[in-house]
């Protein structure tokens, strides 16, 4: 009897796992179907004129505090 327990048991996690791996695959083919549609799908068949969202950019720029007089060293305070 506990053989059969345990086949069955082995058999319901393989197919969890096939389940896990298809659902997985499924989402992915989702998510390439949507980014592939394009941005400007979306303001189609919109009843009213509405501006096109821009993606903002950042720079590269980047400084660092002790530039500007802070001290690393988790003692000093660097916030006066």
């Amino acid at each position: 009897m506990k053989l059969i327990i345990n086949l069955r048991t082995s058999d319901n996690f393989q197919n969890m796992k096939t389940l896990r791996i298809f659902l997985s695959q499924v989402l992915v083919c989702i998510s390439i179907v949507a980014t592939s549609q394009g941005v400007n799908d979306i303001y189609k068949g919109i009843e009213f004129e509405m501006p096109r969202v821009v993606e903002p950019t950042f720079s590269d720029y980047s400084v660092s505090i002790t530039d500007f007089g802070a001290v690393g060293d988790a003692q000093t305070l660097n916030s006066e």
